[in-house]
């Protein structure tokens, strides 16, 4: 599971530890270290992983139109070059892009749902939204999102 973990991160196919260890006799720790290893033997020089390839998979997920999809990977590619991404979890933020973008769009959407189909949890989604609203200089009003 380790190696398929690595297969994943190298091409760049959205998988996190926990949908693995979901499949698997091993559990999340172990795919983990296996991982881990894997990389350090291999001296392998792994991809970051990008929001911008979950925000696909998690939209299809909570069942979001492509209008707010598409939003949503601008949001992202803004957060990118404001430096709001570094050190954050992938998932989180692109569920956190996609619940934004809802709210722009007027789509309801919950970050409940959205942290459902990430494999993240509301907290997440909900720190991932105050930190980039912040940062891209944005205000949620109760009729959708504006620029501060």
């Amino acid at each position: 599971e380790g190696s398929l973990y690595a297969a994943c991160s190298f091409t760049k196919t959205p998988r996190t530890l926990k949908e693995l260890a979901e499949t698997s006799l091993r559990e999340e720790k172990e795919i983990s270290r296996a991982y881990r290893l894997i990389v350090e033997d291999l001296q392998m020089e792994m991809p970051i992983d990008d929001p911008m390839d979950y925000a696909t998979k998690i939209a299809e997920k909570a069942g979001v139109s492509s209008d707010v999809e598409g939003l949503a990977i601008k949001i992202i590619r803004d957060a990118k070059n404001n430096h709001a991404t570094m050190g954050k979890d992938p998932s989180g933020l692109a569920a956190a892009a996609l619940y934004i973008a809802s709210r722009l769009k007027k789509e309801k959407m919950t970050q409940k749902r959205l942290a459902k189909a990430a494999g993240s949890t509301e907290v997440t989604v909900r720190n991932r939204t105050k930190g980039l609203m912040k940062r891209l200089g944005l205000v949620i009003r109760p009729r959708g999102v504006e620029r501060s």
